[in-house]
């Protein structure tokens, strides 16, 4: 009988001991403005900064930062200010898959709060990473800097909200979710858990934007609470970039969005053909040659006037509409909640 007590208060005290910290928002924010700073050698690149007050802990802002060499470092930082003003002791959260070389500083207007008024520690939870803030004082906003000497490195970060430490288990603790094209004809999804509590199915949804979702797969839940393996094959996935998300549902009806994949399926790579180009005339590979905002700009930043004069599938013919002297420039493509630039020479 003894045994038996013991044992249930040790499953017990495992259980309190997962559940110490999870994603309990109570409220997200919106975005006032947005500053960047970059100190340091190579190049580093920001894309989708509204995704990190978007309510949404799925969808992210990611930096990308490279150095030419691995003896140099680069420090990217963004500064962001809150629509509101939140009050003091809101426990606040940032979810980012990596907090590795990452700092946080919070804001009372224009002063930095100082150390002896706010307390941030790190988490690690779910196979995510999260800054906990608590502050004495107001917030009205937040800097984010990322110090990289990895010569390429990213990272996500996905949303800034108020929330409270929770005090129960999530039904699962998935530990990876991955897509991957087969073969050229198919996806392959596969994910797995360490945990599982009271599971009764997952929803395997996809998207071309991460707005709009559309269910492709119910997957029921394996028995037992230890972790398990699941697969899915998407038959009829979408051309080119697109994401797939993963939900689970517990017994009672419950759902929850577990974590998001991207993956490419395509034949070809995405670029600019012929390049260099000597006519003023290039084609661009992308997915949304219909509505992709496409840009080009000289090595000084000045935006270069383009005309399309032309779509095929997976292709966009443009032309310059004045003469472009030779040299290096650059073409921003945004389609399907990304950015990709890509260099061109014109001789």
């Amino acid at each position: 009988m003894k045994k038996n007590l013991y044992a249930l208060c040790t499953c017990i005290t495992l259980l309190l001991c997962r559940s110490s910290f999870a994603q309990c928002p109570t409220k997200y924010y919106t975005l006032a403005s947005t500053s960047v700073n970059t100190v340091g050698d190579g190049t580093n690149n920001l894309s989708n900064p509204d995704r990190l007050v978007d309510g949404n802990l799925n969808t992210s802002l990611d930096i990308s930062s490279n150095v030419p060499l691995a003896s140099q470092s680069a420090v990217f930082s963004i500064t962001l200010t809150i629509n509101e003003t939140i009050p003091p002791s809101t426990y606040l959260y940032l979810k980012a898959d990596n907090l590795t070389g990452v700092t946080i500083e919070a804001y009372n207007g224009a002063t930095t709060i100082p150390g002896s008024d706010i307390t941030i520690a790190t988490k690690n939870v779910y196979g995510f990473s999260f800054f906990e803030i608590l502050a004495t004082q107001q917030v009205t906003g937040f800097k984010v800097t990322y110090s990289n000497n990895q010569l390429s490195q990213t990272r996500k970060f996905y949303e800034f909200y108020a929330g409270t430490p929770c005090s129960s288990p999530l039904p699962v603790s998935l530990t990876s979710f991955t897509a991957k094209p087969v073969n050229g004809k198919v996806v392959q999804l596969d994910w797995a858990t360490s945990l599982e509590r009271d599971n009764d199915y997952f929803v395997v949804e996809r998207s071309k934007d991460l707005t709009q979702f559309e269910t492709v797969a119910r997957v029921k839940a394996k028995e037992g609470t230890q972790g398990h393996t699941y697969s899915f094959v998407d038959e009829q996935p979408y051309f080119g970039t697109s994401y797939y998300r993963l939900k689970q549902t517990d017994l009672n009806g419950t759902s929850s969005s577990l974590q998001t994949a991207s993956v490419v399926f395509r034949s070809d790579s995405y670029g600019i053909f012929p390049n260099p180009v000597t006519d003023n005339k290039f084609v661009l590979r992308l997915d949304e040659p219909q509505t992709a905002e496409v840009s080009l700009y000289s090595t000084d930043g000045r935006l270069m006037p383009t005309q399309k004069t032309g779509t095929d599938e997976g292709l966009l013919m443009l032309k310059a509409t004045r003469k472009l002297t030779t040299g290096v420039y650059l073409i921003t493509v945004k389609e399907r909640a990304q950015t990709r630039t890509h260099r061109v020479v014109v001789e």
